[in-house]
């Protein structure tokens, strides 16, 4: 019988992609992405949901060749990214905009609570 040596690559992914994804699916689009690879832009961070895609020796040496300078993970976040149609939540600017729009809110609210006791000023 002959033994295949296999590999366990863990990764950490964006929250929003728990239960979306399996390591079979996953495994898949690596294997796609290793035998026509292309550029891979806005590699997501990391979050707090954990996958581990189980890789064979030679697929495992294939994605180390793949990677280059880049870490492992930033190569398989960045081939779930082109494969996955819902992308990960950003959260470094979320804050900001929920700000500005309450902050509009707000001043809109306040210019007309300014007309109506103008309003009644005058009356």
């Amino acid at each position: 019988m002959a033994r295949v040596m296999t590999n366990i690559v863990s990764i950490r992914c964006p929250n929003e992609w728990e239960g979306l994804l399996n390591s079979e699916t996953v495994r898949g689009w690596l294997l796609a992405y290793l035998a026509d690879p292309v550029r891979l832009n806005g590699v997501p961070g990391s979050g707090s949901y954990k996958l581990n895609i189980r890789l064979s020796q030679s697929e495992f040496s294939a994605l180390v060749r793949a990677s280059g300078g880049s870490s492992m993970s930033a190569i398989v976040r960045g081939v779930i990214a082109l494969n996955l149609s819902v992308p990960p939540k950003s959260g470094g600017w979320s804050w900001i905009s929920t700000i500005f729009v309450m902050g509009a809110f707000l001043i809109g609210l306040f210019g007309k609570y300014r007309a109506a006791m103008q309003h009644d000023d005058k009356e």
